[in-house]
């Protein structure tokens, strides 16, 4: 089962527009972005992993978006998938609320776009070395 978290489908409607020619794929399996050997490595725990947001052409873009994660995700992230993942030739880019001013806020149950999202999404690919297509 996958979980589309907060933020998530917002950030997916910003990156149709920063890469129009990219695959934009949600939940995407971390099978799918290493080595089979790679992944074999891997406990039961880690390669059930689902990845929020994979951008595919000619490179792939693996982004995270982290609304509220716990040390635990972090330290999965940091210490497991980020460094398979770019070892895999993949780039990554973690999207966290602390450092977001609007993409994750509610009004009444309810996200009301701003332009603040775009640079909350435009600044975390900024900081993760990511530059546009």
């Amino acid at each position: 089962m996958s979980f589309i978290g907060r933020g998530e489908n917002r950030v997916v409607e910003i990156l149709k527009h920063l890469f129009p020619k990219y695959n934009i794929i949600q939940q995407m399996n971390i099978r799918s972005l290493i080595k089979q050997e790679d992944f074999e490595k891997l406990s039961q725990q880690h390669n059930k992993h689902r990845h929020d947001i994979v951008l595919k052409k000619d490179d792939t873009i693996v982004i995270e978006v982290n609304y509220k994660h716990g040390a635990e995700a972090e330290a999965k992230w940091n210490n497991v998938y980020k460094p398979l993942l770019e070892a895999n030739g993949n780039l990554t880019c973690t999207i966290e609320d602390g450092e977001c001013e609007t993409l994750f806020n509610l009004k009444d149950g309810i996200h009301e776009n701003t332009w603040q999202d775009w640079i909350d999404v435009i600044q975390a690919l900024k900081t993760a070395g990511i530059h546009e297509p």
